[in-house]
C-alpha cells in the first residue's frame, strides 16, 4: 500500500517505476490508465497542502448524501458526498458514504440532526414522459439508498 500524501516523485517515471513495481502483472494498458489519476492525485494533494486553508476545511464535514445526477451546484467544500447512478457498485458507494456521514456525526464535526439525503435524476423537458421518468428514477434511488442505509448502517436512520 502506498500513501500518496507521503510520497515524494520527482518525475511521471518515477510514478511509473512505483506502478509497476507494486502491480508487475498489471497490463501495460490499465498502467497508463492508472498514471494520470495518481499524478494528479499527487499534484492536488501538493496543491492542498500549500493552499494553507482552515484545518476544519481538509476534514469531512459533510452532511448530504446526493445520489443520482444534477448536483453540479452541490460541489461545495465539505457540504456533500455524490454518488452517480451509473457505479456497477452503487450500493457500495452508498454505503460507504453513509458510513462517512456516521463518522461526522460520531466525530462530532456535524450536526446530527442536519443529515439530508437528496436524490435527482435528469431530465430536458418540464412535461410528458421524459419528465415522469426521471421522477421515478429519483423515487427508486430515494428508496434504493434508504434500504441500503437501513441494513448496512442503521445507526444513521434515527438523523
Amino acid at each position: 500500500m502506498v500513501d500518496l500524501a507521503e510520497v515524494k516523485l520527482s518525475s511521471k517515471e518515477e510514478a511509473e517505476i512505483l506502478v509497476r513495481s507494486l502491480y508487475p502483472s498489471l497490463s501495460e494498458r490499465v498502467i497508463l490508465d492508472l498514471l494520470p489519476l495518481i499524478n494528479g492525485n499527487i499534484k492536488h494533494i501538493s496543491q492542498v497542502r500549500s493552499s494553507n486553508r482552515p484545518i476544519e476545511e481538509l476534514e469531512h464535514n459533510e452532511w448530504v448524501l446526493g445520489v443520482g445526477r444534477g448536483f453540479d451546484w452541490l460541489h461545495v467544500i465539505n457540504t456533500a458526498f455524490i454518488v452517480g447512478p451509473f457505479d456497477p457498485h452503487l450500493s457500495f458507494a452508498i454505503e460507504t458514504a453513509a458510513k462517512l456521514l456516521e463518522s461526522n456525526i460520531e466525530e462530532t464535526r456535524i450536526d446530527p440532526n442536519g443529515i439530508v439525503l437528496l436524490t435527482s435524476a435528469a431530465f430536458r423537458d418540464s412535461a410528458g414522459p421524459e419528465h415522469n421518468l426521471a421522477k421515478e428514477k429519483a423515487m427508486f434511488l430515494s428508496k434504493f439508498s434508504l434500504d441500503i442505509i437501513k441494513r448496512r448502517v442503521p445507526k444513521l436512520i434515527p438523523h
